[in-house]
């Protein structure tokens, strides 16, 4: 049985006088080993500031809370969670991690792995109604998790919101099972260049898997990055659909776009949409460019429209030139 608990330390770090990043320091740090877990670890009311490295670091927990933790002014994580099993975050405030000479990375909240294995990813872990701002690479992060919720947290001013990541090209786990939910994403008052609201990507062979719904993503050019080696992705209910209305792949097409009804196609949730007008004689119109919204099946969308997994889109009568027509698509 471990059943720590820290609650109400003030503590300071050494970044006012030396703002070098130091690795070493880690201002709350609680290790177990894969061997032997600290369980019933718990942190909370705690206001850290000025790390040089972390505010908050948890090793090797299960069943473990971090709540209501203030974490100001860090040059790497406020809260990093490595190896973890159902640790939860939530009510944290996060704020003020910029990038220093030498330093690539740094966190809002983080759950991520040490060992790089399937076996050390973290699993089950939650971050909730935490608020993280200025953050200057990802304000929430996992790489690699299995099962990760990240719910009704306030995300302001970090290059990237939420990422479910794999990481470097070291990396060998890829984030699974993990949910995106009810989430406020704003860029405003950014420090430096901004990249995306939220981000999901895998490996060959190890698909990345989400549920992304709910989120009002705000100020950000590109809501979302959905990278290489996706597999099961869900994303319904955001303030910007999965793929805003954007153009067919017109490369060999029997047809061309009426200009004054052009031919788009849009993605929200499981369904997506095709709507304009083409101009010529055939059967191929073209293809959908993005495999999320193509259907798992060949689908008749209209009674001359077809849609087949590979994005292909064909009329089969040639008198039909408006092309217009809602599908599901592929999970």
């Amino acid at each position: 049985m471990s059943d720590i608990e820290l609650g109400e330390l003030r503590i300071e770090g050494g970044r006012r006088g030396a703002p070098v990043y130091d690795k070493e320091q880690r201002l709350v740090h609680l290790v177990g080993t894969e061997a032997a877990p600290l369980a019933g670890v718990v942190v909370q009311d705690c206001r850290i500031g000025e790390s040089r490295g972390d505010a908050v670091r948890l090793e090797w927990c299960v069943d473990s809370q971090v709540r209501g933790v203030v974490a100001r002014g860090l040059l790497y994580a406020g809260v990093m969670v490595i190896s973890g099993e159902r640790v939860v975050v939530e009510g944290c405030t996060v704020t003020d991690a910029p990038l220093t000479p030498g330093v690539v990375n740094t966190y809002g909240i983080a759950v991520t792995d040490y060992a790089n294995t399937e076996q050390a990813r973290s699993r089950d872990c939650a971050v909730v109604g935490n608020t993280v701002s200025l953050i200057d690479w990802e304000g929430i992060d996992t790489h690699g998790g299995d099962g990760i919720l990240v719910a009704g947290n306030t995300v302001q001013g970090c290059a990237r919101g939420v990422a479910l990541v794999v990481g470097n090209e070291t990396r060998t786990t890829a984030p699974t099972r993990c949910t995106v939910t009810g989430n406020s994403i704003s860029a405003r008052g950014m420090r430096v260049a901004q990249r995306e609201g939220i981000v999901l990507g895998g490996l060959p062979g190890r698909a990345a898997s989400a549920v992304v719904s709910g989120n009002r993503i705000d100020g950000y050019r590109r809501p979302y990055l959905w990278g290489d080696y996706i597999g099961e992705l869900v994303v319904s209910g955001n303030n910007h659909p999965m793929i805003p209305w954007s153009a067919l792949d017109l490369t060999g097409s029997d047809f061309s776009e009426d200009p004054r009804d052009p031919l788009r196609y849009m993605v929200d949730g499981g369904e997506a949409r095709l709507r304009g007008a083409v101009v010529g004689e055939g059967s191929y119109v073209g293809r959908i460019p993005s495999p999320h919204g193509r259907p798992l099946v060949a689908t008749r969308v209209s009674d001359a429209l077809v849609v087949f997994p590979d994005g292909a889109v064909r009329v089969s009568e040639e008198d039909v030139l408006p092309v217009v027509g809602t599908w599901r698509v592929r999970a």
